[in-house]
């Protein structure tokens, strides 16, 4: 039976326990980019008794107890970023190009009238779409493959290489900071469209539009807690433990 504790980083309740993002999701509480607080403070922040939400988060444990998720914490590295690859950027392909054609759409219907300001929900859903487009194409030609090859040269024993002519960490730190940069488009969308709620009279290309939006911010917070807590830090330990061997078996 998983237990939680207080002092528990959310990030790491989430790598251990994924069904735990349903948990920090129905209370706001951040789990990819805020990952690194302890539960604790993260419940301390929104007014929330810690006692509490371990409580949900035991119940939950029970409801799921049945369910098959996989352990990405011991995974090959290979097949975590195919996972990602597949669960994550395929999709975010397919919807984002959809998602901006609803806001273009709604804002011609209904400009910035009664409904929601769709100007602004237009230009922050746009602006967070070229990002990530951007971002996901760096981790597809450039990080991603580099994580393949340090793990393929812990697996085969051959001689340590640096893939990235320097270290890993800078581009998994550039990573990082991209997807705080998404992180805070994905706040701003909340906050316009007053917390995705759907507004009285609203026609089918305002629902589907703010529906859709509720579900990115919902995968793209599952998405960045997989890379942010679980891919960088194991690939950035095999790739320090490759440049220090000695390290390995201490």
């Amino acid at each position: 039976m998983l237990d939680f504790a207080a002092a528990q980083p959310v990030g790491e309740i989430v790598a251990r326990f994924p069904a735990a993002s349903r948990v920090f999701a129905r209370h706001s509480i951040d789990f990819c980019c805020g990952g690194r607080k302890p539960l604790e403070a993260a419940c301390s922040e929104r007014g929330l008794a810690a006692d509490v939400l371990l409580g949900e988060l035991r119940e939950e444990a029970t409801r799921s107890s049945g369910e098959e998720v996989r352990d990405w914490t011991e995974a090959p590295l290979a097949q975590l970023v195919g996972h990602i690859l597949v669960r994550y950027h395929a999709p975010l392909r397919a919807e984002l190009p959809r998602l901006d054609a609803l806001a273009g759409r709604a804002h011609a219907a209904h400009g910035d009238g009664t409904l929601a300001p769709f100007s602004a929900i237009a230009a922050q859903l746009g602006a967070l779409r070229a990002e990530l487009e951007d971002h996901m194409q760096k981790e597809e030609i450039v990080l991603f493959p580099a994580v393949k090859r340090l793990e393929r040269t812990a697996l085969d024993g051959s001689a340590a290489i640096d893939p990235l002519c320097g270290s890993i960490a800078y581009p998994i730190r550039a990573m990082v900071h991209e997807h705080v940069e998404a992180a805070g488009h994905l706040a701003e969308l909340r906050r316009l469209t007053d917390g995705y709620r759907i507004p009285d009279g609203a026609c089918g290309t305002v629902i589907s539009l703010i529906a859709g939006l509720e579900e990115l911010e919902s995968e793209l917070h599952r998405h960045i807690h997989l890379e942010n807590e679980i891919l960088f830090p194991r690939a950035e330990k095999l790739a320090q433990s490759q440049r220090h061997p000695e390290e390995a078996t201490l």
